[in-house]
Protein backbone atom coordinates (compact mmCIF):
# COMPACT_ATOMS: atom_id res chain seq x y z
CA UNK A 1 0.00 0.00 0.00
CA UNK A 2 1.93 3.28 -0.95
CA UNK A 3 1.98 6.34 1.33
CA UNK A 4 -0.74 8.08 -0.19
CA UNK A 5 -3.11 5.09 0.28
CA UNK A 6 -4.71 5.03 4.04
CA UNK A 7 -6.34 2.45 5.78
CA UNK A 8 -9.73 3.79 5.16
CA UNK A 9 -9.10 3.98 1.24
CA UNK A 10 -11.44 1.56 -0.10
CA UNK A 11 -10.33 2.67 -4.28
CA UNK A 12 -8.79 -0.73 -4.18
CA UNK A 13 -12.43 -2.32 -3.96
CA UNK A 14 -13.65 -0.40 -7.41
CA UNK A 15 -10.33 -1.60 -9.05
CA UNK A 16 -11.02 -5.40 -8.22
CA UNK A 17 -12.26 -7.20 -10.74
CA UNK A 18 -16.37 -8.03 -11.29
CA UNK A 19 -15.72 -11.78 -11.57
CA UNK A 20 -13.99 -11.89 -7.99
CA UNK A 21 -16.76 -12.59 -5.60
CA UNK A 22 -16.35 -11.38 -1.87
CA UNK A 23 -15.54 -14.20 0.80
CA UNK A 24 -18.27 -15.50 2.92
CA UNK A 25 -17.19 -15.05 6.49
CA UNK A 26 -18.04 -16.47 9.39
CA UNK A 27 -16.98 -15.35 12.76
CA UNK A 28 -16.32 -17.48 15.88
CA UNK A 29 -16.00 -15.89 19.31
CA UNK A 30 -16.80 -16.51 22.78
CA UNK A 31 -18.93 -13.03 23.98
CA UNK A 32 -17.54 -13.61 27.69
CA UNK A 33 -13.60 -13.70 26.12
CA UNK A 34 -13.70 -11.00 23.29
CA UNK A 35 -17.11 -9.66 22.38
CA UNK A 36 -15.53 -5.91 21.69
CA UNK A 37 -12.80 -7.33 19.98
CA UNK A 38 -14.90 -9.27 17.76
CA UNK A 39 -17.44 -6.06 17.24
CA UNK A 40 -14.81 -4.32 15.75
CA UNK A 41 -13.70 -6.93 13.64
CA UNK A 42 -16.69 -7.04 11.99
CA UNK A 43 -17.26 -3.77 11.89
CA UNK A 44 -14.35 -3.59 9.91
CA UNK A 45 -14.67 -7.08 7.51
CA UNK A 46 -18.77 -5.64 7.10
CA UNK A 47 -17.12 -2.26 5.87
CA UNK A 48 -14.60 -4.02 3.65
CA UNK A 49 -16.73 -6.65 2.10
CA UNK A 50 -20.23 -6.05 3.13
CA UNK A 51 -22.33 -6.84 5.81
CA UNK A 52 -24.24 -9.60 3.66
CA UNK A 53 -20.99 -11.47 3.75
CA UNK A 54 -20.12 -11.86 7.50
CA UNK A 55 -22.06 -14.12 9.79
CA UNK A 56 -21.74 -12.92 13.20
CA UNK A 57 -24.31 -14.28 15.46
CA UNK A 58 -25.38 -11.74 17.47
CA UNK A 59 -25.82 -9.88 14.29
CA UNK A 60 -26.83 -11.82 12.27
CA UNK A 61 -29.84 -14.73 13.54
CA UNK A 62 -33.06 -13.11 14.71
CA UNK A 63 -34.84 -14.22 17.81
CA UNK A 64 -36.54 -17.43 17.84
CA UNK A 65 -34.77 -18.60 14.89
CA UNK A 66 -33.08 -22.48 15.55
CA UNK A 67 -29.66 -20.87 16.60
CA UNK A 68 -28.02 -24.43 16.22
CA UNK A 69 -29.37 -25.01 12.40
CA UNK A 70 -28.68 -21.42 11.51
CA UNK A 71 -24.86 -21.91 12.73
CA UNK A 72 -24.55 -24.70 10.74
CA UNK A 73 -25.88 -23.85 7.45
CA UNK A 74 -23.34 -20.42 8.00
CA UNK A 75 -20.58 -22.37 8.76
CA UNK A 76 -21.25 -25.21 6.03
CA UNK A 77 -21.40 -21.88 3.51
CA UNK A 78 -18.88 -20.12 4.01
CA UNK A 79 -15.40 -19.25 2.48
CA UNK A 80 -13.34 -18.55 6.09
CA UNK A 81 -14.41 -19.03 9.06
CA UNK A 82 -12.30 -16.28 12.00
CA UNK A 83 -11.86 -18.23 15.25
CA UNK A 84 -11.19 -15.03 17.89
CA UNK A 85 -9.24 -16.59 20.79
CA UNK A 86 -9.02 -14.27 23.85
CA UNK A 87 -7.02 -14.84 27.10
CA UNK A 88 -9.80 -16.75 28.58
CA UNK A 89 -11.51 -18.76 25.34
CA UNK A 90 -9.89 -22.13 26.37
CA UNK A 91 -10.78 -21.77 30.53
CA UNK A 92 -14.44 -20.39 30.41
CA UNK A 93 -16.38 -22.51 32.74
CA UNK A 94 -19.94 -22.99 32.64
CA UNK A 95 -22.18 -22.94 36.00
CA UNK A 96 -21.09 -26.46 37.03
CA UNK A 97 -16.93 -25.35 36.64
CA UNK A 98 -16.76 -27.36 33.70
CA UNK A 99 -15.08 -25.57 30.68
CA UNK A 100 -17.45 -24.81 27.77
CA UNK A 101 -14.85 -25.96 25.17
CA UNK A 102 -15.67 -29.58 26.79
CA UNK A 103 -19.37 -29.47 26.63
CA UNK A 104 -20.65 -30.97 23.38
CA UNK A 105 -23.66 -28.44 23.29
CA UNK A 106 -20.57 -25.53 23.35
CA UNK A 107 -21.31 -23.25 20.35
CA UNK A 108 -17.36 -22.21 19.56
CA UNK A 109 -16.59 -26.11 19.78
CA UNK A 110 -19.58 -27.18 17.62
CA UNK A 111 -18.25 -24.47 14.76
CA UNK A 112 -15.26 -25.06 14.83
CA UNK A 113 -15.64 -28.85 14.89
CA UNK A 114 -18.43 -27.78 11.95
CA UNK A 115 -15.58 -26.05 9.55
CA UNK A 116 -13.24 -29.29 10.13
CA UNK A 117 -16.16 -31.42 9.17
CA UNK A 118 -16.98 -29.62 5.83
CA UNK A 119 -13.73 -28.67 4.78
CA UNK A 120 -12.59 -32.46 5.21
CA UNK A 121 -15.92 -33.20 3.04
CA UNK A 122 -15.29 -30.60 0.47
CA UNK A 123 -11.54 -32.10 -0.14
CA UNK A 124 -12.61 -35.62 -0.26
CA UNK A 125 -15.58 -34.89 -2.71
CA UNK A 126 -12.69 -33.32 -5.11
CA UNK A 127 -10.46 -35.48 -4.64
CA UNK A 128 -12.96 -38.12 -6.29
CA UNK A 129 -14.15 -35.91 -8.76
CA UNK A 130 -10.53 -35.27 -10.21
CA UNK A 131 -10.05 -38.92 -9.66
Amino acid sequence: MSGAQGAGDRSDLASRPSWVDAPRIFISYRRDDSEGHTGRLYDALASRFGDEQVFMDIDTIPLGVDFARVITEAVASCDVLIAVIGRDWLTLADSTGRRRIDSPDDFVRLEIKAVIYFQGSFRQSKRQSLS
